[in-house]
This record gives structure tokens, C-alpha cells and sequence, in this order.
């Protein structure tokens, strides 16, 4: 009976690091599409040992429109800014980005923003790629999706040569997500849960609780 038990625990996969994503769904995402890509992005991130929960966001809010653009942390001061970033992730679907110029860019994130949007889509790109690599629309939003929330967990905008990460996406990579395959690779899921958790950080002073 012991070993029967012990065997059904290890079934049982592991509470992860906690990531709370508020939602601003400037695009208007029907119900059927917003639960196939918040499934899809929830899968994402368990494969990477993070539990997200979601929250819709108010548009008339504030946060809804603030954007901010730190500024580069001086050499020696980069893990200060990673530690004083937001660890939750404040998410933008834009509908329309006719001042961004087509391409291959689906959006955009703001790893060491303290307040205000940190990670945004553009669901216009996103639309016209899917169309164009024959790829489910819900799939490729929900892969933009998690790359952008990569970045800002990652705490940088560096990019892979290939995968999840990787600045342009080419047929290898839509091939792996068509096949829910596309993933953060466990040096970066360690990584993000690292930036969740803290790890490295001083507890935050009165005045930064206060803020």
C-alpha cells in the first residue's frame, strides 16, 4: 500500500511558482478563443513549473494605458532593477497597431517596469501570421503570449537563435507548436522562477511597501 502511494503522489505534479496575469482585452476576445489560448498558456507555463492565474482588467483603468520605459540599469546595478520590477505580469492585447510597422513583430514587453503594462500582443500581427503560416490563431496568440511574459520574467530582451525565445519565428517553430512542443527550456524556466520567488532580493524597504 506504501508503494501504491508514494506511486500516486509522484503522479501528482508539484504546486508551482504563483504568477498572477491581468488581462487588458483591448481586442475583445470571444469566449471560445479566450479559453483555447489561456488553456494554452496555462499548459506553457506548468511545463516550466509556474501556475498562472488570470484576471480580466479593467480598460478604463489607469494600468490599462501606462506604459513605462526604464531606463538601462548602470553596470553593477542590474540584479537592483530585476528585483525592484513587477513580479506579476500586467498584459495588453492590442486590436489595432497600425503605427507599428508589419512584420514579424506580435509584440512587445517592459522586463524592468515597476508599474503599468509590462507585456503587450498585437492582435492584428497575430491574425495576419496564423493566416499566413496556416497555423490555429489561438495557438500562435497564446506562444506571442508567453513569449512576451518570457521576457519580463526573464528580465531581459535577449533572444535564442531558435524555440520559444528566439527574436523570429520560422516553419520549425510553428511546426513544434502546432504540436504543443514549444516550450521555455528548464534553464529558463529556472530562471523565471527565480525572478517569481525573489530569489536574491533584499525584503523591500517601508518605502518601497508604501509606494
Amino acid at each position: 500500500m506504501r508503494h501504491l502511494l508514494l506511486g500516486i503522489l509522484m503522479l501528482v505534479p508539484a504546486r508551482g511558482a504563483q504568477l498572477r496575469i491581468t488581462v487588458y482585452d483591448q481586442a475583445h476576445l470571444s469566449k471560445p478563443v479566450s479559453e483555447d489560448v489561456f488553456d494554452i498558456l496555462l499548459r506553457i507555463l506548468r511545463q516550466a513549473g509556474i501556475d498562472g492565474e488570470f484576471a480580466a482588467g479593467d480598460l478604463a483603468a489607469p494600468e490599462a494605458s501606462l506604459i513605462t520605459a526604464p531606463s538601462t540599469p548602470r553596470q553593477g546595478r542590474e540584479r537592483e532593477a530585476a528585483c525592484r520590477a513587477r513580479r506579476d505580469i500586467a498584459l495588453e492585447i492590442v486590436a489595432n497597431t497600425a503605427y507599428v510597422r508589419k512584420g514579424t513583430l506580435m509584440g512587445m514587453a517592459v522586463p524592468l517596469a515597476k508599474e503599468g503594462l509590462n507585456a503587450r500582443v498585437f492582435d492584428d500581427h497575430v491574425r495576419d501570421t496564423a493566416s499566413r503560416q496556416n497555423c490555429q490563431y489561438a495557438t500562435v496568440l497564446a506562444h506571442a503570449m508567453a513569449h512576451e511574459l518570457g521576457h519580463v520574467l526573464l528580465r531581459n530582451g535577449a533572444h535564442t537563435q531558435r524555440g520559444l525565445m528566439s527574436s523570429a519565428w520560422t516553419d520549425f517553430e510553428y511546426w513544434w507548436m502546432a504540436r504543443g512542443l514549444m516550450l521555455f527550456t528548464g534553464d529558463q524556466a529556472k530562471a523565471m522562477r527565480a525572478s517569481l520567488s525573489g530569489a536574491g532580493c533584499s525584503p523591500p524597504t517601508l518605502a518601497e511597501v508604501l509606494h
